[in-house]
């Protein structure tokens, strides 16, 4: 997928279950520039995740899963 920066990054499920289509929903979403984004690690909640980038890596959690972008 494409980030909000531009550059190409890979979505990988950490933790539990989802689907790809959700998975890159939320990260459509987070990296889409009118989702607004609170404080310097960008957090953002897409439905039931929460979403925040940290170190160039982006991470959202749920209750039942952990997804994830890296380049």
């Amino acid at each position: 997928m494409t980030t909000v920066t531009g550059a190409q990054a890979r979505v990988q499920v950490v933790r539990g279950r989802t689907t790809c289509v959700e998975a890159m929903r939320v990260f459509e979403k987070y990296n889409d520039p009118d989702t607004p984004a609170e404080g310097t690690a960008g957090l953002v909640v897409i439905g039931h995740w929460t979403c925040g980038t940290r170190g160039g890596i982006t991470t959202c959690t749920s209750k039942v899963a952990t997804i994830r972008t890296h380049s």
